[in-house]
């Protein structure tokens, strides 16, 4: 009886470290995958601000191009005038949905930052985890 006693406890203890390795491998697990989001959001806030400095490029440039347009059709003649003032009118109508996007991509940035705010808690959480269980096996 005691020879199975003992080797029942050393079944017992094997099952509990097989166990106790298969938490920390879902843990690790865990780590992993909230450092993938962590990436991926990194990822589309650098392309979103990329695309925000394109278009606030884009935007300086549609902008100098109007106030020439501009002072064209104020010094030209009155043959001239009609075609630079449709041609600001059209330069116009770019920089207002220049202005647009750029609005959309500031709400979409700010919405990533908070996004990845998260992200990086939800990271640190698991990882303050996966350390206490590491800790709580050490000898």
């Amino acid at each position: 009886m005691a020879k199975a006693r003992v080797a029942l406890e050393n079944i017992v203890t094997v099952l509990e470290q097989r166990a106790g390795a298969q938490d920390l491998d879902v843990l690790m697990k865990r780590v992993q995958i909230a450092a993938t989001r962590l990436t991926s959001v990194e990822s589309a806030l650098r392309a979103a601000q990329a695309d925000w400095n394109a278009l606030e490029t884009e935007r300086s440039g549609v902008e100098l191009r109007l106030g020439q347009l501009r002072l064209r059709a104020e010094s030209g003649g009155e043959g001239v005038r009609p075609m630079f003032e449709l041609m600001a009118e059209s330069t116009e109508t770019e920089r207002k949905r220049v202005l647009q996007r750029m609005i959309q991509l500031t709400q979409e940035i700010a919405a990533r930052r908070a996004e990845l705010d998260r992200r990086r808690d939800e990271l640190a959480d698991w990882q303050r985890v996966l350390d206490r269980r590491l800790a709580s096996l050490a000898p």
